[in-house]
């Protein structure tokens, strides 16, 4: 099922799916994508104040794309205008299981694009233990039915 600017509504809650950080998906993405010895090295992270390895950011706001995208409706967005807030109160570390949900902020047709309406969302990613590991606001173009 598609949903459409018209579809939601402040306040509104979307509940997405699970996804397990795999320690082998985290170091292939960091070695690749932020090489940081915190994310790679297991002996220097043992160092660290995390006590091990920790995936890296930018793998925990790819992970929170994935489940918003897959084993959702499917959601007419068109565009992202940017991010309005973005933090990792928490890291992630290997087999943490990661829950995504978003809440609608608001809403608006776009001014300049009448087939298009901005909506803004609140996204979070928890792990296992509710621990907030992704805080989000962002604002979207999304397709109004119809167009």
């Amino acid at each position: 099922m598609t949903v459409y600017y018209e579809d939601l509504e402040p306040g509104q809650i979307v509940e997405y799916g699970r996804y397990t950080a795999k320690k082998t998906e985290m170091l292939a993405f960091a070695r690749k994508w932020d090489p940081r010895p915190f994310h790679i090295d297991e002996a220097f992270a043992k160092t660290t104040l995390y006590g091990s390895l920790t995936a890296s950011g930018v793998f925990t706001l790819a992970v929170f794309t994935k489940v918003c995208n897959v084993g959702t409706a499917d959601f007419a967005v068109r565009g992202a205008l940017g991010y309005e807030k973005l933090a990792f109160p928490t890291a992630v570390k290997a087999d943490d299981v990661l829950i995504g949900r978003s809440e609608i902020l608001g809403k608006r047709p776009s001014k300049s694009r009448p087939e298009l309406g901005i909506v803004r969302s609140h996204d979070t990613m928890t792990n296992q233990r509710g621990e907030t590991v992704l805080d989000l606001s962002v604002a979207y173009l999304i397709e109004m039915r119809g167009s």
